[in-house]
């Protein structure tokens, strides 16, 4: 799998994860709760990211 973006929030993660599955494309929604450590790792480590498989 391949990480394709970060997004700003889990509802944008999962919205953008909806449509490329949508369009055919297989991704997953990684890091979808990591917000809840922001203060134990820096901050852009606990955003939510989309994956693709790299096929």
């Amino acid at each position: 799998m391949r990480k394709l973006v970060s997004a700003p929030n889990l509802a944008l993660a999962v919205l953008w994860a909806d449509q490329l599955r949508t369009a055919g494309i297989a991704a997953s929604v990684q890091r979808a709760y990591a917000s809840g450590i922001a203060g134990e790792i820096p901050p852009d480590q606990a955003l939510p990211e989309i994956w693709v498989e790299d096929d």
